[in-house]
């Protein structure tokens, strides 16, 4: 099933009120569910650039303790800043699910001072009960250092009460 709700993007850091429009659905589920992630958001330092229907983008600066004995960023934690655009995108729309399935490739380190940004979008299966998205992850030059991509399941309820 396919929102129906106009996109419009929002620019904004995980602790700033994403509530600028109330008629955004998805600002609306974006807050909700950043009020609920606040701690590992802040843990991470993952920040939400944007959330639209049916895709979100994410980023975090890469900090020593994020860093492996190698220098660069761990796996885990890309992984972590994809995981999280992809379930903000895939529940854009008000519909709460999980991860069913995800496989990430690496092309790249990121080192320590660098900016990583993911970039989820949805494609929705046509009113089943999974959806698949795909998750770019970049540097701060653009160059990619992972692509992910996900299988969602839809569990049956609202995000937020419309």
């Amino acid at each position: 099933m396919h929102c129906s709700l106009a996109g419009g993007s929002l620019a904004l850091v995980a602790n700033i009120n994403l509530m600028t429009d109330e008629n955004n659905l998805p600002k609306k589920v974006a807050q909700q569910l950043s009020e609920q992630d606040q701690k590992l958001l802040d843990l991470l330092g993952i920040e939400l650039v944007e959330i639209e229907e049916n895709r979100c983008v994410t980023r975090l600066i890469v900090r020593d303790d994020l860093a492996n004995s190698g220098g660069v960023v761990q796996g885990g934690i890309v992984f972590a800043l994809a995981d999280q655009a992809l379930a903000y995108a895939c529940m854009s729309c008000n519909t709460a699910g999980l991860t069913l399935s995800a496989n990430i490739t690496f092309t790249r380190g990121a080192a320590v001072g660098d900016t990583i940004t993911a970039t989820a979008e949805v494609s929705f299966d046509g009113g089943g009960r999974t959806l698949t998205g795909r998750v770019d992850i970049i540097n701060q030059d653009g160059t990619t250092i992972a692509e992910m991509t996900g299988v969602w399941l839809k569990v049956g309820k609202k995000v937020i009460d419309e």
